[in-house]
């Protein structure tokens, strides 16, 4: 599976692309703006799976041959930025647990979901 992550230099995006890069028949393509934390992660990457293909990208068009997208519209996670943007708010889920969801979400949801903007919160606003 060929899997495409923003935001993949900490957070949720982070813990997405080690979990995807973990399967042999994935290919991680992790876009950051920061190299150094792009960097670190790459190393995690290979020493869970050699053969792990995590490439660094800043831009990128794709044909319109077979690719899927959707956009998952995350609630409170326990990160740096929803602590800073909201230091009074508790988060429930941690940036693994959301990666767990997304991933799952990334193998599976394509074959119900395709050009939706889909809202992942266990909050009401």
């Amino acid at each position: 599976m060929n899997i495409i992550v923003t935001g993949a230099s900490q957070g949720i995006g982070y813990e997405i692309s080690k979990i995807f890069a973990a399967g042999p028949e994935n290919t991680v393509l992790a876009i950051s703006r920061n190299e150094n934390k792009l960097n670190k992660l790459r190393s995690e990457c290979l020493a869970i799976n050699p053969d792990s293909g995590l490439t660094e990208c800043l831009s990128s068009e794709y044909a319109n041959s077979g690719i899927y997208f959707n956009c998952l519209a995350l609630g409170s996670v326990k990160t740096d930025m929803f602590a800073k943007a909201f230091p009074c708010v508790k988060a429930r889920f941690t940036p693994e647990m959301m990666a767990e969801y997304i991933v799952d979400f990334a193998v599976n949801g394509y074959k119900y979901n395709r050009g939706k903007i889909l809202p992942v919160s266990v909050s009401v606003p």
